[in-house]
């Protein structure tokens, strides 16, 4: 918001679907090789695979589509000044997804939480398929857990995404370098707005006028006034 994306955008015939591709493919490009040097590096210095490298590429996909709609979503409901707690509730999330500990030594309220998420699910399906060679029929269950999870997490991602450039549709305006905007909230003075792109509520605030400041210049015809007595 603060670096006005989306002022730049409605500046181009982009649509909705349009600014979600152009936001989340290049993010799923940079996961994709990311994901492919680490697995290649684990394995040169020694990372033990048992099974089928693919589906673990398959799942480290899954989750950074996961990822990447999840900051879509965060991205058009917070600003950068609020973003943080949101993000540090997921880190948290995917630590008690087992990354960093064992949930079936925990137990309890952790592993309940763990089960209900799709990160224990992912990280539990790559450790199988590592460590003991399990097939996709081993692993499908996990699979369909944490594909239903992105999924869903995508299509919020879309609608929001959407829903987010409708308002911005109707909250951005522009004032002529000649102009000032009168902006009201609910039929109150809220302020003045200079020349530019400038973001108001809608339904909330109304630009009641936009002021022109230009300096007008009028022609008039020089008129022959006659006194009372008669002289020019």
């Amino acid at each position: 918001r603060e670096s006005a994306l989306f002022s730049r955008l409605l500046t181009a015939p982009l649509r909705s679907n349009d600014f979600v591709a152009g936001y989340s493919l290049p993010y799923l490009a940079v996961a994709i090789l990311q994901a492919s040097v680490l697995f290649a590096l684990a394995l040169i210095l020694g990372l033990e695979n048992s099974g089928n490298p693919g589906l673990v590429v398959l799942f480290l996909l899954i989750m950074a589509v996961l990822y990447i709609a999840s900051g879509m979503i965060l991205g058009a409901m917070f600003s950068t000044k609020t973003v943080t707690f949101p993000y540090m509730a997921i880190l948290l999330l995917t630590i008690f997804g087992g990354a960093w500990m064992d949930l079936e030594a925990i137990g309890g309220v952790f592993r309940s939480v763990g089960d209900a998420l799709p990160f224990a699910h992912a990280l539990d399906a790559r450790r199988d398929v590592m460590i003991d060679g399990a097939d996709f029929a081993a692993i499908a269950t996990d699979l369909y857990w944490v594909l239903g999870y992105t999924l869903v997490i995508v299509a919020l991602a879309i609608v929001l995404g959407s829903l987010t450039a409708l308002y911005f549709l109707f909250a951005l305006k522009v004032a002529n370098q000649w102009e000032k905007a009168i902006v009201l909230r609910f039929g109150k003075f809220r302020g003045l707005r200079k020349s530019g792109v400038f973001v108001i509520v809608p339904v909330i605030d109304k630009v009641a006028q936009f002021v022109d400041q230009r300096i007008r210049v009028t022609d008039f015809s020089a008129e022959t006034t006659l006194t009372a007595d008669t002289v020019p």
